[in-house]
């Protein structure tokens, strides 16, 4: 009788909900056949449009790992649960973004959507990794913990992470639990809309819970030998391998190792630095990491090298394709005897060279402040030149273009800068590419502000063997980086008809925004594109225009949006409104960077406030320390 009345209650609940199917345990009830097969125990309640599931799964150990590769049509593991009080909850998605296994989970725009997975055990005191990818154009996903697979039991906060991601590419999320008991726990993803950038739809997948290793050990420096020269660009950075470490930290410094700044995250045991400063001494070492944890107090390790201003032709500084060097002919001494395509007098200048394996290369010179690159290119061998270009900036112009062709391939070709001013040295930078092939003809590229974004278009005429578009973007006209890629639209990469390109920048840059296009060939050759410039707007508030790296561990780069020259108060609060750090910036109008020294605090969330002294709205948001 009690098996009647438990089908009748079944039936009349799924009848309130039509369409909606779901997998517990070993049941499988659908509203749309009105049939249900009973295997194993499990329970499941439909209400409206939430739908809650219970299982009787046992704890697992970890590692725990879900990709979700052998999830169910009816959604996910049936050992895993979600709770959604909205009716969009997570569900598996057909398709993911790069750098996600398909099918990822997804959910829709909704505030309290939760996936739990199964029971895991943990052991009270141990420090347990937690790493996932995921993708969003805006929400909030929080990462909780507790013994329950339900909302209201999870009590203890992970991480918090904006899943805003102006690239079309798989975040990285990771945060540590320490238990304060032993038993099973169940973690908790949750997608909160709305934030600040409305609601919106997550994409997660790859969840991996385990044991955090002990700290790797240090490793010592191979390449460059300590207290070398070195006259070529990049600088090739080589290190011993730990086999305990799945990645590697670099640091730099260039005050004598008086502090050092992290560079990247490589996963091997070489590195191509840019040395931005010739004729300096730089010291380096690395960080060996395992599953977030890295090994301490490596600086002890630390080597240096010295960059040259290659002042003689027979020490000219090799550079390489798709490079960006920085240069100086202060401390330069003049060379004698050279052509010239424009004499001022003896100036002092630089020399630089590259062995092209091309019939074609190209590359721009770009003076600093009262700096009028003069370039010009030999070639043969150093005392017995000849001059085979030469390339002055224009009178309203601080930048110089070179363009070879009919070059020797394999051969080595010498480059001669200077000041077209002779009154003064200064600084330079070189920016190297291959001009052939050109596989794309750009005729059009644009920008324009239209309400709260920047909209860029461009044209393409003709397009042979393209892959696509970097679109990238700089503050200054300078430096920039990559917001973007945008593939083809060329069948098979070719094409002659007439193809319009547009991409919407939705955060611009508060101020002035310049824009260029790499375009990119099969091949992995590339081409830049000229320059775009869209005028940025007034401010009237102070914001942050980026916080990151996101956790993160001694450093933290918070760059600021200011409407004005300003001198601020930066705080940082724990959750409950304690001032753990306090430091005065100076601030000036527009965008600015700031380097926090964030080692000394304790793991877990914590609240960062920019408070403006006169005029302007405060700043806040939030971060987390590893």
């Amino acid at each position: 009788m009690k098996k009647i009345y438990l089908l009748l209650f079944i039936v009349i609940s799924i009848s309130l909900t039509a369409n909606v199917e779901a997998q517990v345990s070993k049941y499988t009830f659908s509203s749309s056949v009105g049939t249900y097969t009973p295997v194993t125990g499990g329970t499941v309640w439909l209400s409206g449009n939430a739908i809650a599931r219970d299982t009787l799964c046992s704890a697992v150990n970890v590692p725990y790992f879900e990709d979700f590769s052998s999830a169910t049509p009816s959604y996910f593991d049936v050992c895993e649960r979600l709770e959604d009080a909205m009716g969009a909850g997570w569900r598996l998605s057909t398709s993911g973004v790069p750098g996600m296994t398909t099918p990822p989970l997804i959910t829709s725009p909704s505030d309290g959507a939760w996936f739990f997975t199964r029971g895991i055990n943990l052991t009270a005191g141990n420090k347990y990794s937690i790493n996932f990818r995921y993708f969003g154009y805006g929400s909030t996903l929080h990462v909780k913990a507790g013994f329950a697979p339900t909302s209201s039991g999870m009590t203890n906060n992970v991480v918090s992470l904006n899943a805003y991601n102006p690239v079309y590419y798989a975040k990285e999320g990771n945060g540590i639990f320490i238990p304060a008991t032993s038993g099973v726990y169940y973690f908790g993803f949750q997608n909160l809309s709305p934030n600040s950038f409305g609601n919106s739809s997550v994409l997660l997948d790859d969840i991996l819970i385990r044991q955090t290793p002990p700290p790797t050990p240090c490793t010592a420096n191979v390449l460059p030998v300590n207290g070398s020269n070195i006259n070529s660009q990049p600088v090739q950075m080589k290190w011993n391998k730990v086999n305990e470490a799945t990645s590697y930290d670099v640091m730099v410094s260039d005050n004598g190792g008086s502090s050092y700044t992290y560079v990247q995250t490589v996963f091997d045991t070489t590195f191509g630095y840019s040395a931005s400063l010739p004729d300096k001494t730089y010291y380096w070492y690395v960080v060996p990491k395992n599953a977030g944890v890295s090994a301490v107090n490596c600086s002890s390790a630390a080597t240096s090298f010295k960059t040259i201003i290659g002042d003689e032709c027979s020490a000219s500084i090799l550079f390489t394709r798709g490079g960006i060097f920085n240069g100086t002919t202060v401390s330069a001494t003049p060379s004698l005897n050279v052509p010239s395509c424009k004499p001022v007098g003896t100036p002092a200048d630089v020399w630089y060279s590259f062995i092209t394996p091309y019939q074609e290369f190209a590359f721009q010179v770009t003076g600093g402040t009262n700096f009028k690159p003069v370039v010009s290119v030999y070639k043969g061998t150093c005392g017995s030149l000849t001059q085979v270009q030469c390339e002055t900036s224009s009178y309203d112009s601080t930048y110089a273009y070179i363009y070879l062709n009919s070059l020797t391939q394999g051969a080595t070709y010498y480059i001669r800068i200077y000041n077209g001013r002779p009154s003064a040295p200064g600084t330079f930078t070189i920016t190297a590419d291959v001009a052939i092939p050109l596989p794309v003809t750009i005729t059009l590229f644009t920008g324009e502000r239209v309400g709260v974004i920047n909209k860029l278009t461009w044209t393409t005429e003709t397009e042979q063997n393209n892959k696509g578009f970097e679109l990238q973007r700089s503050a200054d006209g300078e430096h920039f980086s990559s917001i973007g890629f945008i593939n083809t639209k060329a069948v098979n990469g070719n094409s002659t008809a007439t193809l319009n390109y547009n991409f919407n920048d939705i955060r611009p840059l508060a101020q002035n925004n310049y824009y260029k296009l790499k375009q990119v060939d099969k091949d992995g050759r590339s081409t830049y594109s000229s320059v775009a410039f869209v005028k940025g707007t007034k401010l009237n508030i102070l914001s942050f225009s980026g916080i990151y790296p996101n956790p993160a561990n001694d450093k933290l780069n918070v760059v600021i949006a200011s409407p004005q020259n300003d001198k601020i108060d930066l705080v940082i609060t724990d959750l409950a409104g304690r001032i753990i750090k306090r430091q005065v910036v100076h601030l000036f109008n527009g965008d600015n960077n700031v380097l926090v020294d964030v080692g000394k605090l304790s793991s877990g969330v914590y609240m960062i406030k920019a408070i403006c002294g006169v005029g302007c709205e405060n700043a806040v948001s939030k971060f987390v320390k590893q």
